[in-house]
């Protein structure tokens, strides 16, 4: 007998074919969750600067923010 696998956004069981995810938007779900871990940890990576604008520090994604 096959193993039930569910959904990892939301649960839902799955048919046959499928295997993490049950339709296109839990994946896409699943990878804008994953991009902004991401995108956080590299932003904790860089110094926190001044904004040039309102002068309160922020953590930039790259150089050239200002």
């Amino acid at each position: 007998m096959a193993k039930t696998r569910n959904c990892s956004v939301c649960e839902i069981t799955l048919t046959p074919p499928k295997t993490k995810f049950c339709s296109e938007k839990c994946y896409l779900q699943e990878k804008q969750a994953k991009a902004k871990k991401r995108i956080a940890m590299i932003r904790r990576m860089k110094p926190a600067i001044k904004c040039s604008m309102c002068n309160k520090d922020f953590f930039p994604l790259r150089a050239d923010h200002t």
